[in-house]
């Protein structure tokens, strides 16, 4: 978003904003500059949305191997050698020391093939020998939504493209948006039990209602292109969204023999 500072105050982000300055800030929006201490004039070529394009893959790998210096060797192959720097979830006990923390969490790495990749960072400590990938349901990426963003009848839409196991076992996958992920509201849920189906790509969107805490979204829904008919109804969700929230990418994996991946993501979000 494109903005003209008029009068200045502590911006509490970034680098200090000057009187007279013009300045694109990419997914700020008038408001959240206010809260920040700044009255601003939107230029005339400011959009009423931002859109923010998150491509790095976000991996739920199936179990696997561990040498003691942060190399993973995967269980079994991904259809593709992820770019760039990736992030996969380790269960606890895996990592044990290093500047990325231990524990069961995301973890940065790089693959060097589509079963090994490396753990980046310092001082890296892991277990050496097999894990076992957790059955739980894990948060796998987040995306702030700044209060007000959305406004009263704004929409929130996000793409995004999978990736998992061709098998029968169940991936689950979803989005929510919420504080937490414990109080989070489902924008969608999808499943995968088809052993011929490897990935999708996916639209979930929530429409402010006359209200920045009443919404609609698809709902839960078996449709995992997100288009189409639905087998529940709509949702209604009352997240607050004058309030900053978060948006949650989840996975789960029924058969820890299996993976599931997001390998690209954009969240798209209309003010209005």
């Amino acid at each position: 978003m494109t903005v003209e500072i008029i009068s200045a105050g502590g911006f509490a982000a970034g680098a200090p904003l000057q009187i007279g300055e013009i300045k694109t800030l990419p997914g700020i929006i008038e408001q959240d500059l206010v809260n920040r201490g700044y009255a601003a004039y939107l230029t005339e070529s400011a959009p009423s949305w931002s859109y923010k394009n998150l491509p790095q893959f976000l991996i739920l790998p199936p179990s696997g191997a561990a040498n003691a210096t942060g190399q993973i060797t995967l269980g079994s192959a991904l259809p593709l050698i992820p770019v760039g720097k990736a992030r996969i979830y380790l269960p606890a006990g895996v990592v044990l020391a290093g500047s990325q923390g231990s524990g069961a969490g995301m973890y940065d790495v790089l693959f060097s093939s589509n079963t090994v990749c490396q753990i980046l960072g310092n001082d890296i400590v892991t277990t050496s020998g097999s894990y076992t990938q957790t059955n739980a349901q894990v948060v796998l990426g987040q995306h702030a939504i700044l209060g007000n963003s959305l406004g009263s009848n704004g929409v929130l839409k996000c793409t995004y493209v999978t990736s998992f196991s061709f098998t029968a076992n169940g991936k689950v996958f979803g989005l929510s948006i919420g504080k937490s992920l414990a109080t989070a509201q489902a924008l969608s849920n999808a499943a995968s039990t088809s052993a011929t189906a490897g990935g999708c790509v996916s639209v979930a969107q929530m429409w402010n209602c006359g209200s920045a805490s009443q919404q609609i979204s698809q709902g839960s829904t078996s449709n995992i292109a997100g288009y189409g008919t639905f087998t529940v109804s709509p949702s209604q969700l009352n997240v607050d969204t004058s309030q900053d929230q978060t948006l949650f990418f989840t996975g789960r994996l029924v058969s820890s023999s299996d993976y599931f991946m997001y390998v690209a993501r954009s969240v798209e979000i209309i003010n209005a």
